[in-house]
């Protein structure tokens, strides 16, 4: 766990990772939940509304979400 969320540049927003760190919780009891990753890229989005993080660093955090999904 603690490597998947190395991959993450430090300002990404917590609930995010929050978001992401429960995917992988889940993936580990078994379960498969792919709409969380689709919400922690609509958390990403919020972020980057509310002016936490720029278009750049969104569109950064989008593609590590998307790879996480395609490798798990």
């Amino acid at each position: 766990m603690k490597q998947l969320m190395e991959k993450f540049p430090a300002y990404t927003p917590d609930y995010v990772l929050d978001e992401v760190e429960y995917y992988y919780q889940k993936i580990l009891n078994g379960k498969s939940d792919v709409f969380t990753l689709d919400n922690a890229i609509s958390l990403v989005n919020l972020a980057f509304v509310c002016k936490r993080i720029n278009k750049e660093q969104a569109n950064e955090i989008k593609l590590i979400i998307k790879n996480i999904k395609d490798t798990y």
